[in-house]
């Protein structure tokens, strides 16, 4: 083996101790060469960044299956942090799976120190903040100095509540895609903050907020997310064929506005077609052929599916891959090639049973084009999975959720998500139920402050108890998945030994549940 050494260069490796270490070293490697053409110095920075554990995540009844025992989709949001890291910087970058790999809390504190990070980066939701938090604090205890920063969903509603934590050093708003790494730059030459917009930290014990992210217009000026940072094999989609899973992003945002969910009108912004099958490419390229849109809403129009499927089949893609959309736009035309080009599942909100319901939460669909939707799917023998919300304000009575199950049964969908509502902060119902004096509007704020672990979320207890919700869920499951009817066609669904076997785990978490009443343990 033979070296060509070119270069010469001193190293800073900058600690928060401000102690220099000056190590000489050749450079020989051309992605440095490359980083070195407009630099002397190169300051090195290892960033990790960190999907926690939902080990203690929120409920919503005692009933409640958690996700990580059903599916297992890539941390997306990560993934393009890292990538653009990686992109922009000569920095080191790592990204940790807590909750696929099982992690403690205290194993993700050890393995940060051992990689001697300089600033950590963690996904915060709602429901896991419990975790995040523990996480966070492990690796404070094990790693004082490092610089803990917190995105994601929770932040845009607590961004105050979140930074207020003392082992929190920066809060990120919005698409952090770019202003991350301008913050790191910042931490790393120890230069003014201010300027990063979205960001919130704290100095001489007061909050400083730089004010409202700004929001990435083109989708397609996105890197394709690096192959390097995560373990493809790991992930997997139950419902659709349990193979090694991808994740591809066609839009961000959604145009509509359901007023159960905190999506809803989020200024709806959409990726090109060419710019998504060039990264489907790059996956092919690597072995990787399942794929799930991660979009709120990949069928704002059954031409753009039409598109998609067609470029997959003039590109001759072998690939299989679900998304998630709207049952009334779709069409005959759309399904049939759509199921050509290899699509397995679309997933899609029905959420309650009766059209004065629907116009009631927004939804802006009726059943008539709910049963229309479900007849071409099925012609065109594309699986499907229907979702259904149990105690909306909507059902008043007991026969209002029997209409739902009755519902199901009816139209027959190779899958149905049944869920209890949750009155989520911001949403036009969390607003009607705080005026009405419903809910109580500290709930949320209450929870982010002071965490607790396997909390129960608040309930919409207008018409009926977390009791009677448990009893609808169990209910619900039982007479749609233990129909004689439907294990004859589940059965019929099945494409390999591993696509049973994942199946039959969740089938036996669905029976331990809703048959036994036995808890399903939330994976460590």
């Amino acid at each position: 083996m033979t070296f060509i050494f070119r270069h010469l260069h001193v190293i800073y490796l900058l600690r928060e101790d401000n102690i220099c270490l000056i190590i000489f070293v050749f450079k020989y490697s051309i992605k440095f060469q490359n980083a070195y053409k407009s630099k002397s110095i190169y300051i090195f920075m290892k960033v990790i960044l960190i999907n926690p554990s939902m080990k203690h995540i929120m409920k919503t009844c005692s009933n409640y299956i958690p996700m990580n025992a059903v599916n297992h989709f890539v941390p997306i949001n990560l993934l393009y942090l890292g990538t653009v890291i990686k992109q922009k910087t000569t920095y080191e970058v790592k990204i940790i799976d807590a909750d696929i790999d099982g992690k403690t809390y205290d194993e993700v504190a050890e393995e940060v120190k051992a990689e001697n990070a300089d600033i950590v980066g963690i996904s915060a939701i709602t429901f896991t903040f419990y975790d995040c938090l523990e996480t966070i604090r492990a690796i404070k205890r094990l790693s004082p100095k490092v610089k803990i920063c917190v995105g994601g969903p929770l932040v845009k509603y607590f961004s105050k509540e979140t930074i207020e934590h003392p082992e929190i050093d920066y809060v990120l708003l919005g698409e952090a895609e770019y202003s991350f790494v301008k913050l790191v730059e910042a931490i790393e030459k120890r230069s003014d903050t201010k300027e990063i917009k979205g960001l919130l930290y704290k100095e001489n014990e007061k909050v400083i907020s730089t004010g409202a992210p700004e929001t990435i217009t083109n989708l397609d000026d996105l890197p394709f997310p690096s192959l390097e940072l995560i373990d493809y094999k790991k992930y997997y989609f139950s419902m659709g064929n349990s193979q090694p899973l991808a994740t591809i992003l066609g839009s961000r945002g959604c145009p509509y506005q359901c007023r159960f969910c905190q999506s809803a009108n989020t200024g709806y912004r959409m990726r090109s077609i060419k710019s998504m099958l060039d990264e489907i490419k790059q996956y092919v390229d690597h072995g990787i052929t399942n794929f799930n849109i991660s979009d709120d809403t990949f069928n704002v129009s059954a031409n753009k599916v039409i598109e998609f499927s067609k470029g997959i089949l003039d590109r001759g893609y072998k690939i299989t891959w679900n998304f998630r959309g709207r049952i009334e736009n779709v069409t005959e035309e759309m399904f049939s090639i759509a199921k050509k080009s290899g699509l397995i599942l679309m997933s899609f909100g029905i959420e309650d049973a009766t059209d004065e319901a629907l116009e009631i939460i927004k939804r802006k669909q009726t059943l008539d084009q709910v049963f229309k939707g479900v007849d071409l799917a099925k012609k065109c023998k594309v699986p499907i999975s229907a979702n259904f919300i149990l105690g909306l304000p909507t059902q008043k009575t007991r026969e209002d959720v029997g209409r739902i199950i009755t519902l199901a049964k009816k139209l027959q969908p190779d899958y149905c998500q049944f869920s209890v509502f949750v009155p989520h902060y911001g949403t036009g119902f969390y607003e009607e139920g705080v005026a009405k004096g419903i809910l109580d509007p500290y709930f949320w704020r209450g929870y982010i402050k002071n965490p607790v672990k396997d909390i129960y979320i608040l309930n919409w207890g207008e018409h009926f108890s977390r009791q009677q919700l448990d009893g609808f869920m169990k209910e619900a499951h039982r007479s749609f998945y233990f129909d004689p009817k439907y294990l004859v066609r589940a059965l019929g669904r099945v494409e390999s030994p591993t696509d049973f076997f994942v199946k039959a785990k969740v089938a036996l978490n669905v029976f331990t549940l809703f048959v036994l009443g036995k808890r399903v343990a939330e994976k460590n």
